[in-house]
């Protein structure tokens, strides 16, 4: 009797397991993961990873990038023309050999080159656009606001109520320009030349985005916001959190400026005129980008009046 209770016991025990075992695994498969979040200090230079999208303190412009993609434009080829850079030429950010200049954005003349430059964004009818992806932007984009004169671009935002192709109407009319349609390019240099509006309002920035038509990634070299007398430097990636610097201080917030961006297949660097001031190692696009430059508005009231300047656009890329 005892050595049949005991098989008994044994095989009870057997079966329960199992079923035990068989409740669990389901369990085990539906657990979820969550991405890590990390926040760094500033340091030299400033690095910080944010958990969730950031909004510069007293700025208007990134609460809603997160839940609003970018527009998604049609992609494009990578260009390949490229010419040699003298030694003496090269931005002193630049080591070693191979670096060609791929693309040169000057402005001379007294219009727009429309062989590199559009004025809305790849895939949108470029009589006129805005930034459909974002709520937090209340600009209609014209050709009208785009000049070139005295070797410089002008983007100028204006406050006037402006009908929209999109039925909507908008307070305020800019521009901005992209190489969506003649420059897309994976890895590379990016150096430009310019003076920001500070103004109420305005949300000027010089940014990569993808060619493929997805979003993000997005490397922003410069995201500037109302009369701040600083910017912002951002990595939107698809991966993991934002990587950001959003206090870039400017010294002359009225001049002048050369914003930069290295981008690497290991790595990105930004720099305002010359000097480091973000750095990641992480989630570094893989994808061809091309560049945009464009006056937002961040108010859905007064407020929208100024000019972007920009001398010159240049990208380097480096060939072994």
């Amino acid at each position: 009797m005892r050595a049949r209770l005991a098989f008994g016991l044994v095989v009870i025990l057997a079966v329960g397991a199992l079923a035990g075992w068989r409740l669990e695994t389901p369990a085990a498969h539906s657990q979820t993961v969550e991405k890590p979040h990390a926040q760094v200090t500033h340091s030299a230079p400033p690095t910080h990873i944010a958990a969730v999208n950031p909004m510069p303190v007293g700025g208007e412009g990134l609460a809603a990038i997160q839940e609003s993609p970018k527009p998604k434009p049609k992609p494009k080829p990578t260009s390949t023309h490229t010419s040699a850079a003298p030694a003496a030429d090269l931005p002193a950010e630049l080591t070693g050999g191979g670096w060609r200049l791929a693309f040169d954005g000057e402005f001379g003349g007294s219009s727009l080159n429309t062989s590199q430059w559009d004025t809305c964004y790849p895939d949108d009818n470029q009589s006129g656009c805005t930034n459909s992806g974002n709520n937090n932007e209340f600009e209609w984009y014209q050709p009208s606001q785009v000049s070139v004169g005295g070797g410089t671009l002008n983007l100028t935002a204006v406050s006037e109520s402006t009908q929209g192709s999109d039925g909507n109407t908008y307070p305020c009319r800019s521009g901005m320009v992209t190489t969506g349609q003649s420059f897309n390019f994976q890895y590379g240099y990016v150096q430009v030349e310019a003076k920001l509006p500070i103004s109420s309002g305005l949300w000027p920035a010089l940014w990569l985005n993808p060619s493929n038509g997805g979003w993000p990634p997005e490397i922003d070299i410069m995201e500037h916001w109302s009369t701040y007398d600083y910017y912002g430097a951002y990595l939107h990636s698809s991966a993991g959190p934002i990587i950001e610097n959003d206090h870039v201080n400017l010294a002359d917030d009225t001049g002048w400026h050369t914003f930069s961006v290295l981008w690497q297949p290991n790595e990105i660097i930004w720099y305002l005129d010359g000097q480091q001031v973000l750095t990641s190692t992480q989630y570094v696009p893989q994808q061809a980008m091309y560049f945009i430059a464009n006056v937002a508005n961040s108010t859905n009231g007064p407020g929208c009046n100024g000019t972007m300047q920009i001398s010159s656009v240049k990208v380097w890329q480096q060939h072994s």
